[in-house]
This record gives C-alpha cells, structure tokens and sequence, in this order.
C-alpha cells in the first residue's frame, strides 16, 4: 500500500504506466485485536486539522493515548530533524508514548509507509512521512497499487 505523500512512488507509477490503477481510499481503517475498528477519515477541516475530529472519536485509544501522540506530532511537525542514530522506536519511548499509542498508532501508519519496524526507521524519515501526510488532504489518502 501507498499513501498520497508517496510523492516519488507515484511518479515511478506514472513513469511505468500504472498510476491510473491505483485503487485510492479516503478512510484507513485501525483493527483491534478483538476485531473493534476505528476509521481514521477526513472532515470539512482544512490540512492539517482534517482528520483531527476522527482521532478525536476513535475508541482503540484512551485520552492519554491522543495526547502523547498529539504531543509526538507537533514535536516531528514543525522542522525536519536531523538523523542522529536514534530509531524512532527509541524516540517514541524519549517522547513518552504510550504502549497502546506505539502499537495501535504508530506502527500501523509507519510500519505500512516505510516498510520497516520502528526500531529500525530513523527520526528524519518517521517525521517525513508526517508532516507530509499532513499536507493536504489528499496527502492522507491510502492507496493498493496494480499487482500485474
């Protein structure tokens, strides 16, 4: 899978012929274990508050849990870090994160756009994808790409 912020993927797809079969989702849906879902959509809120109102409802995640990554996500948003070693599981746990926020929020999302586990994703590219999912709405779009 793909999401719209995959701006180098997409143009290699369009440059190969296969960008217009991508099959484009407005929603990503979260499962629990135990099978409760929680669908992360945008709303009539502008970049990058448009999935705030969603976040806000999901039922996977306690309050503690949106403030840590509410918190994590305004310290990777305002600038590019530098990659100093540190992996972003590291970070998250330096950033106080929450079991269930690491293991229901954050390696969903960044596990599926990087292909890689935390531990071995660094700062700058985990702090990449958010900001650029954070660009627009259709940024946050999740895409299934051709298997022909």
């Amino acid at each position: 899978m793909l999401f719209g912020c995959c701006t180098n993927l997409l143009e290699f797809y369009r440059r190969i012929g296969v960008e217009k079969n991508i099959r484009w989702y407005e929603t990503m849906t979260f499962v629990e274990p135990g099978g409760r879902s929680s669908v992360l959509e945008r709303s009539f809120l502008p970049a990058p508050l448009h999935t705030t109102l969603s976040f806000l409802s999901f039922p996977f995640l306690d309050a503690s849990d949106k403030l840590a990554i509410s918190r994590a996500m305004a310290a990777l948003i305002p600038a590019p870090a530098r990659d100093t070693g540190e992996s972003f599981l590291d970070w998250l746990h330096r950033h106080n994160q929450t079991h269930n926020a690491i293991e229901r929020f954050w390696k969903p999302v960044l596990v599926s756009a990087l292909s890689e586990d935390l531990e071995l994703v660094s700062v700058a590219y985990a702090g990449q994808v958010v900001r650029e999912s954070m660009k627009s709405k259709k940024a946050r779009e999740m895409g299934i790409p051709p298997f022909r």
